[in-house]
């Protein structure tokens, strides 16, 4: 894009000329084609179920908590359960959970206005995959008590 530097003056080159691409994303094209290649061989039945299993497990293990408020919006297939634990602000929430190694979301997640609308400022966020244990949802639900017995 450049016709030539000085050291005070530079001159660039004419419309289009003047675009340059850059250094090609070829480490992005590879990770691109290698997880194609690992989503179409992926069984998607299994995986939806496998999801839904986590999920379902993780919103029948807290109902024994009950400061924990999951916001009744969410779909097992997809995995993604907002909650509140009491008033116990979303932020404080997954830094608890850090300190275990459970990493989750906090905030408003782009949905302010609804968030409005149910007189929260925040929510908590997770998001179970194909990756994650059952073993993991327990440790999370066993993170949420502890949480909740040192916040009293």
């Amino acid at each position: 894009m450049i016709e030539s530097v000085g050291e005070k003056v530079s001159s660039y080159r004419q419309f289009p000329f003047s675009l340059d691409a850059g250094t090609p994303n070829v480490q992005g094209v590879l990770g691109l084609g290698a997880a194609v290649d690992f989503l179409t061989q992926l069984d998607r039945a299994a995986a939806r179920s496998h999801v839904a299993r986590l999920t379902s497990k993780f919103a029948q293990g807290v109902k024994s908590i009950a400061e924990v408020r999951l916001l009744p919006f969410f779909d097992e297939e997809s995995g993604i359960v907002s909650f509140n634990v009491g008033d116990i602000h979303a932020h404080d929430v997954a830094g608890f959970l850090n300190r275990d190694n459970i990493a989750i979301r906090a905030g408003m997640h782009c949905t302010q206005p609804l968030l409005d609308d149910l007189n929260l400022e925040a929510t908590a966020r997770v998001s179970f995959s194909i990756y994650n244990t059952e073993d993991e949802v327990d440790r999370l639900i066993s993170s949420l008590q502890k949480l909740v017995a040192f916040w009293k």
